[in-house]
């Protein structure tokens, strides 16, 4: 029996995706600015919503509450200069980090550490991703020349497989993600450009891998990309570079665009794409034409980008700072935008933010104090009242 509430989130859900394709540059609408620690490289929402985590280079996690934008905890887990991962478990109660290629499990409201099962592998973590389905996880790990992936259940702490992928001279970083239907695993190999030797380089380095978890089937794409993720139907990884279709194992379209952070909204095919001078916003489906596209200036790169799972807000996370663009329910979206005279939501859209306008966002950060948020839209927000989910 479906409850009310489950009735409610998927009438939202309809109702947000025509908003969006009515209405593509809602999340050109300036939000708010969380300043925060230098250095941050990776972000996170809570699978529920109500926290939004980050990581710096030199190890501080930070966790702020969602709703109100104020922050939680901050805390220094790890020294180190590798760029780290961060990601909640399905559940929201634990967030997994890796600094300077070590795994901790932090409880995410203290962030104080958890017992590390005995069965991962420790030696030089390089990503992992939690199963959106289930309690089981994917642990890469590496000694240089062989990567292991690990698919680990957490619950009754024991390997259920692995996966030992050889490479002379392989890469010290890695990039990993599962499918929303927990069937799947991309990986991808990469360097550090000062260890690298280019002629020892292998030419699969950048080119994502991807597991088949049920039939233990590896299929390597020949096309290099610096950023992927799956479709919400599993189908399809896009890439900076490409959408590639996993079921037909075939290039479905080409992109061809720079940036190294990408994400893709919980309830359409719209994606961000993170880069030097912006965000785009694009539907991948379009055969690579970039129809809708929207670039929002900023005025540094993106890390780092994520969808709240409502899928109202987007995240963008800068070297010092996290910019929240969108809206903080579906009713305040809607409410700004008017409705035309057939009862469709019009096609007007906020216009983009301005480099003067981050400009100004940037000197009242620097007017508060170093954790204070400066809410920069939206005066009428009421901070106590949760989303309307």
């Amino acid at each position: 029996m479906i409850s009310v509430v489950t009735a409610q989130q998927d009438i939202e859900k309809i109702v947000l995706r025509s908003y969006m394709v009515q209405n593509p540059r809602m999340y050109t609408n300036p939000l708010a600015v969380l300043p925060t620690h230098y250095m941050q490289q990776a972000i996170a929402y809570s699978p529920d919503g109500s926290l939004l985590a980050s990581a710096s280079l030199d190890g501080i996690v930070s966790v702020w509450n969602a709703y109100t934008n104020q922050l939680i905890t901050k805390k220094q887990i790890d020294r180190g200069d590798s760029i780290p991962h961060i990601a909640f478990n399905p559940d929201g109660n634990t967030l997994a980090v890796i600094i300077e290629e070590n795994l901790y499990f932090l409880n995410p409201r203290t962030l104080e550490g958890q017992p590390l099962p005995k069965g991962i592998n420790r030696t030089q973590v390089m990503a992992m991703a939690f199963n959106p389905i289930n309690q089981t996880m994917a642990i890469c790990s590496t000694d240089y020349f062989t990567y292991v992936i690990q698919i680990y259940d957490l619950p009754h702490n024991r390997e259920l497989n692995h996966y030992t992928i050889k490479y002379l001279q392989a890469g010290n970083r890695a990039d990993l993600v599962y499918s929303p239907d927990g069937t799947k695993i991309s990986v991808r190999f990469l360097r550090r450009v000062l260890d690298a030797l280019p002629r020892s380089i292998p030419p699969q380095l950048n080119c994502p891998h991807i597991i088949d978890c049920i039939t233990n089937h590896i299929t390597v794409i020949p096309e290099k990309c610096s950023t992927m993720k799956f479709s919400n139907d599993s189908r399809m990884l896009v890439t900076n570079k490409y959408v590639w279709d996993v079921i037909a194992n075939t290039l479905a379209s080409r992109l061809d665009l720079s940036g190294d952070s990408l994400t893709i909204h919980p309830y359409s095919n719209l994606v961000a794409l993170g880069e030097e001078r912006g965000i785009h916003i694009f539907d991948p489906n379009t055969l690579g034409s970039l129809i809708d596209t929207t670039i929002i200036p900023m005025n540094a790169g993106v890390e780092d980008l994520t969808f709240h799972p409502q899928g109202t807000i987007l995240a963008a996370l800068l070297f010092d700072s996290i910019h929240l663009f969108g809206y903080q329910s579906l009713r305040q979206a809607l409410l700004a935008t008017p409705a035309t005279p057939d009862g469709s939501v019009a096609s007007a859209a906020p216009s983009a933010p301005t480099q003067a306008d981050h400009g100004s966002a940037a000197i009242a950060t620097q007017e508060q104090e170093e954790d204070e948020p400066v809410v920069l839209a939206d005066p009428n927000f009421d901070p106590t009242k949760p989303f309307n989910r």
